[in-house]
């Protein structure tokens, strides 16, 4: 029997896969909390709403990235690069989803 053990011929979908998504989301809240405290001086209003929703969905899409990508954070030349890049496309899904819900409260021309 051969087997083959490629970094990549691991079960894709598994509870490590939500529990990163789940982790992505959450950061994804956090960032959007903080700036919108920052911005609106405290005071949270029913608008904060729709982008909290598409945020999380952005983040929990950057976590799942994360966790497809992870066996190249184990290899040496690649650990960098793959981390890189997960920081990269984290941040891009965040900005991209916050756009459409701003844009559904009216917040974005």
């Amino acid at each position: 029997m051969v087997t083959n053990s490629t970094p990549f011929s691991r079960k894709i979908f598994s509870k490590v896969l939500v529990w990163r998504a789940l982790q992505g989301a959450a950061v994804a809240i956090i960032l959007l909390f903080i700036l919108v405290l920052l911005v609106s001086q405290g005071q949270l209003e029913s608008w904060v709403l729709a982008p909290l929703a598409t945020v999380m969905i952005g983040g929990a899409l950057a976590g799942a990235v994360f966790h497809l990508i992870d066996p190249l954070h184990y290899e040496g030349s690649k650990r960098f690069a793959a981390i890189t890049f997960c920081i990269i496309f984290f941040l891009a899904a965040t900005y991209f989803s916050l756009i459409p819900g701003l844009a559904m409260v009216g917040l974005w021309d």
